[in-house]
């Protein structure tokens, strides 16, 4: 587990990041909170790319 994970875990915090493909030793993720978490970030996203187009002069 890595430095960033470890700090996190103690902090009671969880870590909703994927984990490489390629990784040797796989590390358990909730698939289902990533996928939220994935709709969320591409929600605001699209939120300031319309701003963008909303605020033009």
């Amino acid at each position: 587990m890595s430095a960033c994970h470890t700090r996190l875990k103690q902090q009671g915090k969880t870590a909703v990041i994927q984990p490489l493909c390629n990784r040797t030793v796989k590390r358990e993720y909730d698939r289902y909170l990533y996928q939220a978490r994935h709709l969320i970030e591409n929600f605001f996203a699209q939120l300031k790319q319309y701003r963008g187009i909303a605020t033009r002069d």
